[in-house]
């Protein structure tokens, strides 16, 4: 049989997101596939030709300025592509938030089976008693399936009174770089073969935890010479970001260089020594899961996912928000000589895209039948 998969997903590549970026990598899975048709209903930039829609017709404002687009996607994207909806078997959408509520409600009046992926922190005050939260908490309950990419998600949900028969956990995927896509040649400053590099990959804004990093580096007096590559867009959340990078860089023994977004990241990581991600919060974070399949050591903070990823042999754990905790791993981390070899081998058992993909492919065959 075949089954029409419409899925909700504000964020979707060619704009930045983890969580569209990570649906972008599962849908790879599909594309040969002849059981299974996804269509991808997003916010910007969509290519009807390739099956992806959008809402607006205009490029992504920055954050702080696309309240108001978020919420008219949210409340009147079912209305836009009703037809869609009504042709398809099964609505998957990508994150908790207020567009659950009416592509939910309109999905089950027409029969629809319904998934909702959490993929960070919208379970997280499950105690709140703000009026949408509330109506959130009570639309997860009409899903047939909510997918958790954590335990404490999993626990999260289960207080909210979803029932446990409803919840799956599945981990993130990872693609595998192509042979072909050869490595990214960074300039001799950006890539120094006697210092240490470490990435961070992500927006450059205060929930990454960029500004704390920065301090921590600030101090760091070790003789072993570090290089920090910033990657990913800068869309003004931390005012005084250029400071912070002047500050390091004017320490002897640490360089900061800011690429903006960039298309082979993952080349990028796979030639550093260390994934840096002192987040404030995230769902399954793409980019550590990318590091680690590559085989490069992790330093995370510990937010509770971290803990179902990162250990002993993979790399290290911060306190959340902690700048001397941050420069202290940094330090343990550089004296340390990682398993390269192993800690791959570990993260493609876990993430690889054909043990991730198979678990959507029959959660769809299987809702798309009943």
């Amino acid at each position: 049989m075949n089954v029409n998969v419409l899925q909700v997903c504000y964020v979707y590549p060619p704009s930045f997101s983890g969580y569209g970026k990570q649906l972008e990598t599962v849908n790879s899975y599909f594309e040969s596939s002849n059981d299974v048709h996804i269509i991808v209903i997003t916010g910007y930039q969509g290519n009807s030709k390739s099956n992806v829609f959008s809402f607006h017709k205009k490029k992504r404002k920055s954050i702080e300025k696309e309240k108001l687009d978020y919420y008219a996607f949210a409340f009147l994207s079912p209305f836009k592509f009703f037809r869609k909806l009504f042709e398809c078997d099964v609505v998957h959408i990508i994150k908790a938030g207020p567009e659950i509520i009416i592509w939910t409600f309109l999905a089950k009046i027409l029969g629809k089976k319904v998934i909702i992926k959490v993929a960070q922190d919208e379970v997280e005050n499950y105690k709140s008693k703000n009026i949408f939260r509330k109506l959130r908490y009570k639309t997860m309950k009409m899903a047939d399936i909510v997918i958790a990419l954590s335990s404490k998600i999993e626990n999260e949900l289960n207080s909210i009174g979803v029932r446990y028969s409803s919840v799956l956990r599945i981990n993130n995927a990872f693609r595998p770089i192509d042979n072909e896509d050869g490595f990214s040649v960074l300039s001799p400053d950006e890539k120094n073969s006697d210092s240490y590099v470490i990435s961070f990959v992500g927006s450059l804004c205060k929930r990454k935890g960029v500004d704390d990093l920065l301090k921590a580096l600030a101090r760091y007096n070790k003789n072993k010479k570090i290089t920090l590559l910033l990657i990913g867009p800068d869309y003004g959340d931390i005012e005084d970001l250029n400071s912070l990078i002047n500050e390091v860089n004017k320490n002897p023994m640490c360089s900061v260089h800011a690429l903006g977004e960039r298309s082979d990241a993952k080349n990028i990581i796979a030639e550093s020594d260390m994934l840096c991600l002192p987040s404030y919060s995230e769902g399954m974070p793409n980019v550590v899961i990318e590091a680690l399949s590559l085989g490069v050591p992790v330093l995370a903070s510990n937010i509770p996912v971290v803990f179902d990823m990162i250990n002993d042999f993979n790399g290290k754990i911060h306190n959340t928000g902690d700048v001397n905790d941050i420069l202290l791993k940094i330090n343990e981390m550089v004296e340390y000589k990682y398993n390269r070899n192993r800690i791959k081998e570990h993260a493609q058992l876990l993430f690889s895209i054909e043990s991730v993909g198979r678990k959507y492919r029959d959660i769809y065959l299987k809702l798309g039948s009943s």
